[in-house]
């Protein structure tokens, strides 16, 4: 049985989510930043830091629809192993 039925209780001996999948449970309690944050500590523009990271894996997208009377909205949350990584992908390397 691989998926779960509707009322029945999860198998105690099926393997936690943490050895499934443990970079997601340490993304999930690492420190996220907003684009401003990371617009003040890189001196990069907020509409850099938002293009940047609008596709990278891990970076959570919060996003608010259109309707009628309000434009749509998004937000990025940016994990800082993301942050890393997209920064070292940036920077300069230097010879030497």
């Amino acid at each position: 049985m691989t998926e779960m039925e509707e009322g029945s209780e999860p198998d105690p001996m099926a393997e936690p989510l943490a050895l499934q999948a443990p970079e997601l449970i340490m993304s999930a309690f690492e420190r996220h930043y907003t684009v401003k944050e990371l617009a003040q500590l890189w001196a990069w523009s907020a509409k850099t830091v938002f293009r940047r990271f609008v596709g990278e894996p891990g970076v959570l997208l919060v996003r608010r629809e259109e309707t009628l009377h309000k434009r749509p909205y998004s937000q990025l949350r940016i994990p800082e192993s993301v942050a890393l990584k997209v920064h070292e992908r940036y920077a300069v390397k230097r010879k030497g």
